[in-house]
C-alpha cells in the first residue's frame, strides 16, 4: 500500500510501477476518486495498492469491516512532510493513526503474533527536517523505527552547484537590478547546463 498526496502522483506512479512489477507477476491498482465501483472488487486481490490519504480515509473508517485493511503488511507513505500541511496534514495523520491502530490490534488478537509478520511503515520524503520524531511517531512501542538520512551522494543523478553572485551598483534600484540579473539568466544556463536539466535559485540581497 502507498500513500499519495496527490491522484496526480498516484496516477504516475501507478504507470511507472504497473510497467515494472506486472511483468513479475505483481498486480498494481489505483485507488482514488475516480475508481470505479468494478476496480473495487478487484483491488481486493491487488499486491500493490495506490492511493491518496483522502480516499484511504474514507476506506478504513470502519476498517473492521474491511478485510482490505487487515491485509495490508507493508504501509508505503510518499511525502510524509504532507503532515505538516494546514488544510490536508490532518488526514494523512488521521489515516497513519489509523493503520497504527489496525497494527496493534491485528497484533494482538493473532493467535501466531509471534510468528505473524507485522505490517510495516515506510515514510519517505526529501524535505522534511525533523526525521526523528517522524520515525519515533511510527515505532510501535517494541521496535523502534530506524530513521534514515540519505544525502546527495546517493542520487542516480549527481548534482552539480554553482554559486554566482552579482553586485548591485549604488545607483541601481531594486527594479533596475531584477532587470539585469534577468537578461543574465540565459548565458548562464548556456554556460554551465551543459545541454541538461538546470535550475536557477535566486536570492535577492537587495538592501530594503
Amino acid at each position: 500500500m502507498q500513500v499519495a498526496p496527490i491522484k496526480a502522483l498516484c496516477s504516475q506512479r501507478f504507470e511507472d510501477w504497473k510497467e515494472k512489477f506486472e511483468p513479475i507477476g505483481l498486480l498494481c491498482k489505483e485507488l482514488t476518486g475516480d475508481t470505479a465501483m468494478d476496480d473495487l472488487f478487484e483491488i481486493q486481490h491487488a499486491h500493490i495498492i495506490l492511493t491518496t490519504p483522502e480516499k484511504w480515509d474514507s476506506m478504513t473508517r470502519k476498517w473492521r469491516d474491511n478485510s482490505l485493511v487487515q491485509l495490508v503488511k507493508l504501509f508505503l507513505i510518499d511525502e510524509v512532510h504532507v503532515v505538516k500541511d494546514e488544510s490536508r496534514g490532518a488526514t494523512l495523520e488521521v489515516v497513519v493513526s489509523r493503520m497504527k491502530t489496525v497494527q496493534s490490534s491485528l497484533s494482538h488478537s493473532s493467535e501466531n503474533h509471534d510468528t505473524a509478520r507485522p505490517m510495516r511503515f515506510v515514510a519517505v520524503s526529501a524535505t522534511i527536517p525533523n526525521a526523528e520524531d517522524i520515525a519515533e511517531w511510527l515505532s510501535d512501542g517494541k521496535n523502534p523505527a530506524v530513521c534514515l538520512k540519505i544525502d546527495e551522494r546517493h542520487r542516480p543523478v549527481k548534482l552539480r552547484k554553482i554559486v554566482l553572485g552579482f553586485p548591485c551598483s549604488s545607483n541601481q534600484t531594486e527594479f533596475k537590478f531584477d532587470l539585469t540579473l534577468n537578461y543574465k539568466v540565459a548565458s548562464v544556463i548556456q554556460t554551465y547546463s551543459e545541454q541538461k536539466p538546470a535550475l536557477v535559485v535566486y536570492t535577492s540581497a537587495f538592501p530594503l
